[in-house]
C-alpha cells in the first residue's frame, strides 16, 4: 500500500518512497518551523541495505509532501533532512529508518549574522527571503531606518532576525507553498510570509490573506444533529491574566522619560462580541515596555505586545480529512466551531496542525486560540 500522500525528492516524484513508508509526521505550528518525521521500512538484500545508500535520503537532501485538499495539491512541507536514525531488526525485516527535517527556515537558521540594515523592516526581510529563495508575502511597515543616523543592527541568524521584526511588529512569519500540476508531476513554490494573522489592514495587512474568511466546509462540529460530527471531543481554557494597559518609557542619550501611548485596544478584530477586557473586568493588568526609539516606536512594540496576549482562549482537538470531507487544515486560518453552545462556539484561529498519515488516513490534532468568546459569556459576568 502507498502512504496517502506524494513524496517529492529534490523535486521529483518518488512513488516508491511512499510504497515503502510506514507512516509520516509533519508538525505545523505557526509562527515556528515545519517539521516532519518520515519512517521507511527497509531489509537486507545481498548483504547490504539499499534503502540506507539511497541518496536522496542523505542530511542536507530536500524532501517535499503534498496531499490532495478536495481535488487541489497541498504542500505540507519542504525542506531539507536534519539527521537520520536507524533501526536494525535481526534478520533484516521490520528495520527501521526514520528520516527527520523541516522547511527552509532550517537553512535560515545556520549561521550567524552582523549587518546594519538601512530602509524598512519590510524591504529588508524580502531581500533576506531572496538568498533562500522564498517568493515574498510582505506586509509593508513605515519606520525608514537611515544608514546617515539610525540602522536595524542584525547579530543573529536570519530565522531568528526576522522572528525578532516579526515580534516588534506583532506579525507572523511563516514559510507556506503553493503546488500546481505540472508535466514532471508537481510543482511546489516557497513562499515567505511576514503579516498579522489574522490581518489587520492598519499594517498593510488587507482584508485578504491566510486567516480572513473562516470557510464552513472546514468547519468543527460537535452535537450537531441530523449530520456526521467531524470532531469527537474539543478542550478549551480560558486565561485572563493576560496584560489589558501598556507602560511605556522612552530612553534616550538625554533623558529618560514616561510616554503615554494612549488608550490602545487590542490590534485584532475580535472573533466574538466579548473580548478580554469585557469579560475579565476593568481591574488593570499591565506590562512594562522601555524603548530607546521615539513615541512612534513605543506604539508600535505596544501593539505587539497586545496582540499576543490578546488571545486568551485556547482549544486543542482532532479531525481527520475523511471526516472534513477531503479537506486539509493549516496554520493562519480561521475555522468555524459549532456546537459549543453560546459561550465557546464560533470562529478560532488555528495555531498548530499536526499531519499523522499512514496508509489508510490522515489525521490532525488541532491547536486553536480565539481572541474573543460568544454572546453566552455575558451571563457570566
Amino acid at each position: 500500500m502507498t502512504l496517502s500522500t506524494a513524496i517529492l525528492a529534490e523535486g521529483l516524484l518518488a512513488p516508491d518512497l511512499a510504497e515503502n513508508a510506514l507512516d509520516l509526521r509533519i508538525e505545523q505550528r505557526l509562527g515556528e518551523p515545519t517539521r516532519y518525521t518520515l519512517r521507511l521500512e527497509f531489509d537486507i538484500v545481498e548483504n547490504d541495505f539499499p534503502t540506507l545508500l539511497d541518496p536522496r535520503l542523505r542530511p542536507g537532501r530536500d524532501l517535499a509532501f503534498v496531499v490532495a485538499d478536495d481535488l487541489l495539491p497541498v504542500c505540507l512541507c519542504q525542506g531539507p533532512i536534519e539527521r537520520v536514525r536507524v533501526e536494525f531488526r535481526r534478520g533484516g525485516t521490520g528495520s527501521v529508518l526514520e528520516v527527520i527535517g523541516g522547511d527552509r527556515r532550517i537553512a535560515m537558521d545556520r549561521a550567524h549574522r552582523v549587518r546594519a540594515w538601512s530602509g524598512r523592516d519590510s524591504d529588508i526581510i524580502r531581500a533576506i527571503f531572496a538568498l533562500y529563495g522564498l517568493t515574498p508575502d510582505v506586509v509593508s511597515t513605515e519606520k525608514v531606518y537611515e544608514p546617515t543616523s539610525i540602522t536595524q543592527n542584525q547579530s543573529a541568524t536570519d530565522d531568528a532576525w526576522i522572528q525578532r521584526l516579526a515580534r516588534r511588529h506583532g506579525a507572523t512569519f511563516w514559510i507556506d507553498y503553493e503546488a500546481a500540476l505540472s508535466p514532471a508531476g508537481v510543482t511546489v513554490t516557497e513562499i515567505g510570509r511576514f503579516r498579522p494573522v489574522p490581518p489587520r489592514p492598519e499594517i498593510g495587512g488587507g482584508l485578504g490573506g491566510p486567516g480572513s474568511i473562516p470557510d464552513p466546509a472546514r468547519a468543527l462540529t460537535l452535537n450537531q444533529l441530523g449530520s456526521a460530527d467531524t470532531i469527537h471531543q474539543f478542550t478549551v481554557e480560558v486565561d485572563v491574566e493576560r496584560p489589558n494597559q501598556i507602560v511605556g518609557v522612552r530612553v534616550g542619550e538625554d533623558l529618560t522619560r514616561e510616554d503615554s501611548t494612549g488608550p490602545l485596544l487590542p490590534p485584532h478584530v475580535p472573533l466574538g462580541p466579548v473580548g478580554l477586557k469585557q469579560f475579565a473586568g476593568a481591574t488593570e493588568r499591565s506590562t512594562f515596555l522601555a524603548t530607546a526609539g521615539d513615541a512612534a516606536e513605543l506604539k508600535i512594540r505596544a501593539e505587539a505586545t497586545l496582540s499576543e496576549a490578546e488571545w486568551f482562549v485556547h482549544a486543542q482537538t482532532s479531525t481527520t480529512r475523511y471526516a472534513l470531507g477531503g479537506r486539509v487544515l493549516a496554520p493562519a486560518n480561521l475555522v468555524p466551531v459549532a456546537g459549543l453552545g453560546g459561550v465557546y462556539s464560533g470562529d478560532y484561529l488555528i495555531a498548530a496542525v499536526t499531519h499523522t498519515l499512514d496508509h489508510t488516513r490522515h489525521a490532525m490534532d488541532l491547536e486553536l486560540r480565539r481572541n474573543a468568546l460568544g454572546p453566552g459569556a455575558l451571563l457570566l459576568l
